[in-house]
């Protein structure tokens, strides 16, 4: 019998686990993104579960935002150009997505934004300000340097080589200093 619930703490190792095997995942659905918003920022997770006898068939991270030029909303995932509910199917998605809806009327929410790396139509208004691509890299960097990188690229990244410019690390302070002026 498939149950929709929110996160419980003995669950979060399993909640990674589904995480790192399911296909459309992302770091921001993992429980250390959840741990660094809500520590960070103290907003509020509101991680939701699709279960079935007590295995995990989908995962929803959601946190709440309280704002007050922006309003009050439900957020997945912020801070992170990716979130939104991943399941077994499509069916449990809908599931979960609709249980995000429940506790936007409850908490009296604006709204629930999702922020999905893969496109599907689930009956909610959809922005299309933003944009991702995605190049897909072979493991052998020669052939990338050779086939993905044209002529302008490969110029660029060996100017920057002879530029002989030095990474270190630097006092947080002074960068922040540099970085506000």
């Amino acid at each position: 019998m498939m149950e929709i619930c929110e996160l419980k703490h003995s669950d979060e190792k399993k909640w990674d686990e589904y995480v790192l095997k399911h296909p459309y995942s992302t770091f921001y659905h993992q429980i250390c993104w959840k741990n660094i918003v809500e520590n960070s920022y103290g907003h509020t997770p509101y991680y939701l579960l699709a279960k079935d006898e007590d295995k995990i068939k989908g995962v929803f991270p959601l946190f709440l935002m309280k704002n007050l030029i922006f309003g009050t909303k439900l957020v997945s995932v912020p801070f992170a150009p990716y979130g939104g509910a991943i399941s077994d199917n499509n069916v449990i998605e809908d599931l979960l997505i609709e249980y995000g809806r429940k506790i936007t009327d409850e908490i009296s929410a604006s709204y629930m934004e999702l922020r999905n790396n893969v496109s599907r139509n689930v009956g909610l208004p959809c922005s299309d300000k933003y944009l991702t691509m995605i190049l897909k890299l072979d493991k052998d960097p020669q052939l990338v340097w050779q086939r993905d990188f044209n002529n302008k690229i490969r110029n660029a990244a060996k100017k920057s080589l002879k530029s002989e410019l030095e990474v270190s690390d630097s006092n947080v302070e002074d960068f922040y200093k540099l970085y506000s002026k």
